[in-house]
């Protein structure tokens, strides 16, 4: 039965990122979201234990980071002209966005190493 529920996840992901990409109704987005968080509570299986794998762990302990500097990566790559980015070969374009979200990445670690964690241990005097 847990593998079923991964399975169910697996494919409620699917669905968020369809939502998400191919739709203008975000409120199709709380079932399903909910529907995951439960799914996820009652699964054992390959799509559970990629999320258990550490650099996803990571990536979730430092989520709040890269939603708080990814704006500004962004706003630093908008400035670059339309016309020079239309003449870029496929690939190098692709370079320049792998590069642009290890940067957000690398930003953000540092961000949750150097002030989130430190601030939460003040807070919470832990």
């Amino acid at each position: 039965m847990a593998r079923m529920y991964d399975a169910i996840a697996a494919a409620i992901f699917c669905a968020i990122f369809v939502v998400f990409t191919y739709t203008n109704y975000d409120f199709y987005f709380v079932p399903l979201a909910a529907g995951l968080i439960l799914c996820l509570s009652l699964a054992q299986g390959p799509f559970t234990r990629g999320l258990e794998w550490r650099p996803m762990v990571l990536l979730a302990e430092i989520s709040f980071s890269i939603y708080m500097l990814h704006v500004f990566v962004m706003w630093l790559c908008q400035d670059i002209p339309a016309s020079f980015k239309a003449r870029l070969p496929f690939w190098i374009g692709a370079l320049w966005l792998l590069a642009a979200h290890l940067l957000v990445i690398g930003l953000s670690y540092l961000s949750f190493k150097f002030i989130e964690r430190p601030a939460h241990r003040a807070l919470t005097g832990r």
